[in-house]
């Protein structure tokens, strides 16, 4: 399966001071999913960057466009919680 990003570009407009040309300049960002960037690409860096969730670092979120990552943010946030939650109340006791 293929998952799609999202892609991002940048634009504007460049002037030439010597001979007042402008050009309109577009610029498209590289990433590569196929790249070892992909923190979906196995099971244990997929395991990390569920963990990075905790402390609010959405990256991996913010750069794909695949309705089963956000599913799989949703429910990983609450699993982690309720899991953390309860091993802090095993130790209290």
């Amino acid at each position: 399966m293929n998952i799609k990003t999202k892609d991002t570009t940048y634009s504007g407009v460049a002037t030439n001071p010597s001979t007042n040309e402008t050009l309109n300049i577009k610029f498209k960002s590289n990433f590569d999913p196929t790249s070892s960037d992909n923190p979906f690409s196995s099971f244990t860096t997929a395991i990390m960057a569920v963990y990075f969730w905790i402390s609010g670092d959405f990256v991996q979120r913010d750069e794909f466009n695949f309705w089963a990552i956000d599913v799989f943010t949703l429910i990983a946030s609450i699993f982690l919680v309720i899991l953390l939650q309860n091993m802090l109340i095993a130790f209290m006791k």
